[in-house]
């Protein structure tokens, strides 16, 4: 029995879990896989840099599903509007670990987003080694390589997978 498990963790009782393949395929149309630079005085080099992996979508049921399996914090981030636009709720995962599992397990399911989940496994797997140290010139190229990756249109992601 404890060999199916390992096999098939999906069947473990009171456990639903979402396949690679639909958590793939939500990543690459409602997600968000980016570094992002922000100042910050308590720090020498007078920036640090954040790890996101966000998903946002009007049905606040399927982020929960995603949250009981991944983890992550979800938030309203638009209320339902005037002119009857839906709320709309994202699931945000900052910590490096949480990042790393979510990632590793979908990272060859991915289409869109593939070149972007593997230069975050990379980051958040040096900054796991070199947490408190300054950040090493791949990691700054790392970050450096994620705004024309996530741009939109030509030469971006839209214009499809490796």
């Amino acid at each position: 029995m404890d060999k199916y498990l390992y096999l098939y963790p999906q069947y473990i009782i009171g456990v639903s879990m979402l396949s690679r393949g639909y958590v793939a395929g939500f990543i690459d149309g409602e997600g968000t896989i980016g570094l992002y630079k922000h100042k910050d005085k308590r720090i020498e080099s007078g920036y640090s840099i954040s790890a996101v992996v966000k998903i946002s979508n009007t049905d606040k049921d399927i982020l929960i599903k995603f949250q009981k399996q991944f983890g992550g914090a979800i938030k309203k981030v638009q209320s339902t509007t005037p002119n009857g636009q839906k709320e709309v709720y994202s699931l945000a995962f900052y910590n490096f670990k949480k990042i790393q599992k979510i990632l590793q397990y979908i990272k060859n399911d991915l289409i869109l987003k593939r070149k972007q989940a593997k230069l975050m496994l990379e980051f958040c797997q040096s900054r796991l080694k070199r947490s408190m140290q300054n950040y090493s010139k791949r990691e700054l190229i790392l970050l450096n390589s994620f705004p024309e990756l996530n741009k939109r249109g030509k030469g971006g992601v839209s214009e499809g997978a490796d």
